[in-house]
């Protein structure tokens, strides 16, 4: 081998070795800023006086790691089978009821309350909410189109699911 294929060999695994680092670093800076987040979260919700004041805090954390426009948190209590949306704010899909209403088959069968039913978080393209459709998983509840998105996070205390966060974009891009 001469000693410019050498020469090239080498350059060749040290920007091979460099852009596997700077992933690494990347990936380490997320996992950082994410366990920052959780912390905040944490420290915000063993300091809240005012739940309305929690619910717009924990609003802007999550904005600070990802675009977070349309977002809302649904409550659920299992005992009396209420369902309530305490925090919401969406540019296109209307508010849901006021209060606690019944998680009747009506919310049950959303995106919502599949993340109830199933406890786990799910990520839904549009096709693969029209794949759960399908299925007959979920029935359309809200607005969704070609270019939505939409991200549940189930919130879980003792081991139940007690609500849901959600992201959702209706931009393919974002």
């Amino acid at each position: 081998m001469s000693p410019s294929a050498d020469l090239s060999s080498e350059l060749a695994e040290a920007r091979r070795r460099l852009a596997e680092l700077e992933a690494l670093e990347a990936e380490r800076a997320h996992a950082a800023k994410v366990q920052d987040a959780l912390y905040r979260i944490a420290e915000l919700a063993s300091a809240a006086r005012d739940m309305q004041e929690f619910y717009r805090a924990v609003h802007g954390v999550v904005g600070e790691l990802m675009e977070a426009r349309n977002f809302f948190i649904a409550l659920y209590d299992e005992e009396r089978e209420l369902i309530s949306w305490p925090h919401y704010v969406d540019e296109v899909d209307e508010r849901p009821p006021e209060g606690w209403v019944p998680f009747d088959s009506a919310h049950a069968r959303g995106t919502t309350g599949y993340v109830l039913r199933t406890g786990t978080a799910q990520l839904l393209s549009y096709e693969r909410h029209q794949e759960l459709i399908d299925q007959g998983e979920i029935e359309l509840r809200g607005i969704m189109t070609d270019d939505s998105t939409w991200l549940g996070a189930p919130l879980k205390a003792e081991g139940r699911t007690v609500g849901v966060l959600v992201v959702q974009s209706y931009t393919k891009d974002v």
